[in-house]
């Protein structure tokens, strides 16, 4: 298990790697980096993963 600080650094980044895929999700799809379905699936789990990390901060700040 990570650190308090550890999951804070992850949960930083994540919201760094989602802010960027909402931010350029058209650009995304028109370079063709990725189809609408991968971009979809890849925020999906990104969002599973911040849920995740949440869950484990709350649990070692309670």
């Amino acid at each position: 298990m990570m650190t308090l600080e550890g999951l804070k650094a992850r949960m930083e980044d994540l919201i760094g790697q989602l802010d960027f895929h909402s931010r350029f999700y058209s650009m995304i799809l028109a370079d063709e980096m990725a189809t609408e379905a991968e971009l979809l699936e890849a925020i999906d789990e990104m969002l599973d993963e911040y849920i995740e990390l949440r869950e484990q901060i709350h649990k070692l700040q309670g």
